[in-house]
């Protein structure tokens, strides 16, 4: 699961993930609980993380 789940909750308008050539593999909107990544393969994948003030953050994360 992704850290400090209950304060993203709060502000966060969606989450997306993709993977490295940009398809989208998961999203999420108006979260209320807890996401998990453990459906996702082994990889490479950026996290895009959309807050309620549409500020977007990004990050990479390996998965092994």
């Amino acid at each position: 699961p992704l850290r400090r789940q209950r304060q993203m909750c709060k502000e966060t308008e969606d989450i997306v993930i993709t993977d490295l050539s940009g398809k989208g593999i998961l999203k999420w909107d108006n979260i209320t609980q807890p996401i998990s990544l453990q459906q996702l393969s082994s990889g490479v994948y950026i996290v895009s993380v959309t807050l309620a003030n549409d500020t977007t953050y990004q990050q990479k994360i390996i998965l092994k």
